[in-house]
This record gives C-alpha cells, sequence and structure tokens, in this order.
C-alpha cells in the first residue's frame, strides 16, 4: 500500500480517513516563536490546537494536511505533540 509521511512517521494511505488539505495550526512570522519566546505562548497555542482537533477528531475528520511554510512560523515539534495528544494525523507538506 502507499504510504503518506506526517509528522510522526508514515501512515498508510487507507487509514487516512477523512482529510483536511489546507490547515494551520499554528502561524507566526518566521523565526519569532525561537527568537522571542515570550511574544508567543507555545503551550497555550498547542493545548488550544489540540482541544481543536480532538473535536474535530470526534466528527470523523482522521488526517489534516498542515501546509504551513517555515516564513509563517511552521513548528514541527509543536505538530509532532499536536498530532500524539489529539489523535489526528498530521501531514506537514512542506517537510519534516
Amino acid at each position: 500500500m502507499a504510504t503518506i509521511e506526517t509528522v510522526l512517521g508514515p501512515v498508510d494511505s487507507d487509514d487516512m480517513g477523512f482529510t483536511l488539505p489546507h490547515e494551520h495550526v499554528m502561524e507566526t512570522s518566521g523565526g519569532i516563536p525561537h527568537t522571542y519566546p515570550d511574544l508567543v505562548d507555545t503551550e497555550e497555542v498547542a493545548g488550544r490546537a489540540v482541544a481543536a482537533l480532538k473535536r474535530v477528531r470526534g466528527q470523523g475528520v482522521v488526517t489534516i494536511v498542515d501546509l504551513t511554510t517555515f516564513d509563517i512560523g511552521r513548528d514541527v515539534k509543536l505538530l509532532q505533540r499536536v498530532s500524539r495528544e489529539s489523535g489526528v494525523n498530521i501531514a506537514c507538506s512542506t517537510g519534516t
């Protein structure tokens, strides 16, 4: 079977389920959360994202494709945490 690469590793394409193809878990200016960590509360962002994805998971969403690029704050570690805690597969379209 074909697989899709997610932030937590490959997932069989048959297990993707209902997929939202254009999502953004978090957007910022590139580098801002790392350079000025007081400006972005990543704990709050993670908590809100996990809660939101748990709700959509309950509505049948199994996978999202996060299209956030590096210049608008892609954070793969955050996506890994959110995926693990929410149970939703996250494909990071611009690489891990």
